[in-house]
């Protein structure tokens, strides 16, 4: 049952981009139920949800090894009796097994949480102050909980108000310890202790064992969530961005806001965008520090990602001979190595076997010197070209010597020729 008083939220929430979402995803809520029983048609969605507590007891100093969480009533008092004689309530919410599955996956927090617990009896002497604490310690039932045995309580974080009337309900708000549970996953305990003013008072609050008769006036956690917002920032607008199986596009200002019910999804940002003419843009990371462009996030509540693009250039190394290294894309300022291998290759057909060559000369474009590698500083596109020249100084090599065997094998013919004449004339 939800209290009815719960103060309604003005929560400031920015205009939504509609996203697919009807009743029946939040439907089988148990404890919670959807603000005025419909979703709204520009979002967001909120949940009201009432908890009774799984456990409530008190501990009494005077009785240390007595439980009483079989009792009607949960008893806070600090009276100057002799001996002194202190009452602390304790009550512990299952918000793991109350809650919504996807309310507890998502570990969202409540945008208020507030403890109603009902006044049957006070006394009027002095006004009774009753601080609510959080109790850090979940290991405790009501069965066994006696004095000696009770939890701590956070001491510094807690709230407080008087309590002036019988019959009626009072609040706190707990909303920091309900909030911290969530994160964990756990149940959230809670200690009520009279504080430092309010002795000589006694209030009774009704516990869960107490009898129902018209309306329940057990101890009740309420807790409203509100549908998680996804905002996120880019650079550039109109840029494609897939959540689960939707794909939407960022605005003129390179922005994209939605409502999400509670969940996980899958988003994907574009790893490249082209700008033409060897720029483009490349993805690096989100603000949280995760660098792949394709997620999962878990929206339990608003969340702000922005995404982080750096600016590439491409390099071109060509050459019509030998193999070049060094092309690609490399970000603002970085320098770039572009190379060649082997710097002589041999010509093709007879000259090759004449011995004519291709040798590397130099390089030109965005690059210069006549060494194989040569540096380039991207600060736009770049491209480098070898320039190569043919060497003919085999070929001429070649060519002497085969002239030499020649002349000297002319040579040779004509003395056997003078040989063989005077042989003929001597006969």
């Amino acid at each position: 049952m939800i209290n009815p008083t719960l103060p309604s939220l003005s929560l400031g929430i920015q205009s939504p981009i509609s996203v697919a979402g009807n009743s029946s995803t939040y439907a089988s809520l148990g404890a919670c139920a959807v603000a005025n029983g419909t979703i709204p048609t520009g979002r967001p969605v909120i949940l009201e949800c009432g908890l009774n507590p799984s456990d409530d007891a008190f501990v009494d100093n005077l009785s240390p090894t007595k439980s009483y969480g079989d009792f009607p009533v949960l008893i806070v008092q600090d009276t100057p009796s002799i001996p002194k004689s202190r009452n602390y309530a304790y009550l512990k919410f299952d918000l793991p097994g109350s809650l919504p599955l996807d309310i507890v996956g998502s570990h969202a927090k409540p945008e208020n949480a507030a403890l109603w617990m009902y006044v049957r009896l006070t006394t009027f002497s002095f006004n009774a102050s009753i601080g609510v604490y959080h109790v850090p310690s979940n290991d405790w039932i009501e069965r066994t909980l006696t004095w000696d045995n009770r939890p701590s309580y956070d001491a510094v974080n807690y709230a407080a108000r008087d309590v002036t009337l019988n019959g009626t309900w009072y609040s706190w708000n707990v909303t920091t310890a309900t909030g911290f549970a969530m994160g964990e996953r756990t149940p959230v305990s809670l200690a009520a202790v009279p504080t430092s003013n309010a002795w000589r008072n006694s209030v009774w609050f009704d516990s869960k064992e107490h009898a129902v008769t018209k309306i329940s006036t057990w101890p009740m956690l309420n807790l409203v969530f509100v549908e998680p917002y996804l905002n996120l920032v880019t650079q550039f607008p109109h840029l494609r961005i897939t959540i689960g199986d939707r794909t939407f596009e960022t605005d003129d200002n390179g922005r994209l806001g939605a409502y999400l019910p509670w969940g996980s999804y899958r988003i994907s940002v574009p790893e490249v965008i082209s700008k033409g003419d060897g720029v483009r843009e490349r993805f690096v990371g989100w603000s949280d520090n995760v660098t792949e462009a394709s997620r999962t996030i878990t929206l339990g509540n608003n969340l702000t990602l922005a995404l982080d693009y750096e600016t590439q250039y491409r390099l071109d190394v060509s050459s019509p001979y030998a193999s070049t290294s060094g092309s690609g894309w490399y970000f603002t300022n970085a320098v770039a190595n572009a190379s060649i291998d082997p710097t002589t290759v041999p010509a093709e057909g007879l000259l090759g076997l004449l011995g004519v060559r291709h040798v590397f000369d130099h390089w030109t474009g965005d690059c210069a010197g006549s060494q194989a590698d040569c540096t380039v500083t991207m600060n736009g596109p770049k491209n480098a070209v070898a320039v190569w020249r043919e060497d003919y100084t085999i070929t001429g090599i070649v060519i002497g010597s085969l002239l030499i065997v020649a002349a000297v094998a002319v040579v040779m013919r004509k003395r056997k020729r003078r040989h063989a004449t005077r042989r003929r004339s001597r006969r």
